[in-house]
C-alpha cells in the first residue's frame, strides 16, 4: 500500500488514457456525476479497504470459496466490517439517484437477493479452480447487481473481489476505487452496461488493464 500510494498521485494522465479498457466512450455522459474527489481522499478509502481486507485474511488465512455456502456469510462479514451497519441482506428496495436527481437506478426486490448471491456462490465454487479471474469479476459484479444491503454495497464488492482471488493464491490486492477515480465515470457506465444490458466485455476490459495499471503502481 506504501509503494501504491506513493505512485497513484503522481501517473501522468498520459498513461490512464492509453489504457483503453479503463475508458467508455459514454462515460462523459453520465447524468448527475459527482466530482472529482481528491487523491487524498480516494487514497484514504483504498487504505480503509485495504486494511479490511487484511485485516480479514489474517484471521481467515485458509479462505475458501468452494463451499457456495461461504461466499455469502463471508460478504455479510465484510460488510460488516465495513462498518455499514448491516448483518444480513436487506429487506426493502433500494435505488442510486443521480446527484441532481435527474435520474435513478432501481435494484432488484429484495426478495430476489437470496436467490442471487446463492447463485454467484454456486458459480463461483464451480469456476474458481479454473477461471478465478472471471469469478472475481462475477463476484464483484453480481453484488453491485444484487445490491443486497442498503448502504456498502461498492466497498463491499471491491473487498469480496480481492478476497476471491486471494482464496485462488492471489496475494495481489487490486484497488478498484483507486483505479476508477483516476477514470472519470468510466465504471459507472460499464456497471451500468452489465446491470441493464448484461455486457460483461466492458468490465472484463477495465479488470484487466486496472491489473497492468496496478502492477505497475506496486512493483
Amino acid at each position: 500500500m506504501q509503494r501504491l500510494a506513493a505512485s497513484y498521485p503522481y501517473t501522468p494522465d498520459e498513461r490512464i488514457a492509453a489504457l483503453a479498457g479503463l475508458h467508455d466512450e459514454l462515460e462523459a455522459h453520465v447524468l448527475g456525476a459527482a466530482p472529482d474527489g481528491s487523491a487524498e481522499e480516494a487514497l484514504r478509502r483504498a487504505r480503509l479497504e485495504f486494511d479490511i481486507y487484511t485485516a480479514f485474511t489474517r484471521g481467515h488465512p485458509d479462505v475458501s470459496y468452494r463451499d457456495p455456502a461461504r461466499l455469502a456469510r463471508d460478504t455479510i462479514e465484510v460488510h460488516r466490517r465495513c462498518r455499514a451497519g448491516a448483518n444480513a441482506f436487506r429487506r426493502s428496495g433500494v435505488r442510486i439517484a443521480a446527484f441532481d436527481n435527474s435520474a435513478a437506478t432501481h435494484f432488484p426486490d429484495w426478495r430476489l437477493c437470496d436467490g442471487l448471491m446463492a447463485e454467484l456462490a454456486q458459480f463461483v465454487s464451480t469456476h474458481i479452480d479454473k477461471w478465478p479471474a472471471i469469478c472475481a469479476m462475477a463476484t464483484y459484479g453480481g453484488i453491485i447487481h444484487a445490491h443486497p444491503f442498503l448502504d456498502g454495497n461498492g466497498r463491499t464488492a471491491r473487498i469480496m473481489h480481492n478476497l476471491v482471488l486471494y482464496s485462488a493464491g492471489c496475494r495481489h490486492f487490486l484497488p478498484i476505487n483507486l483505479i476508477a477515480s483516476r477514470t472519470g465515470n468510466s465504471l459507472v457506465v460499464k456497471l451500468r452496461r452489465l446491470v441493464l444490458g448484461n455486457d460483461w466485455s466492458g468490465l472484463q476490459r477495465f479488470f484487466l488493464d486496472s491489473c497492468t495499471l496496478s502492477q505497475e503502481w506496486q512493483e
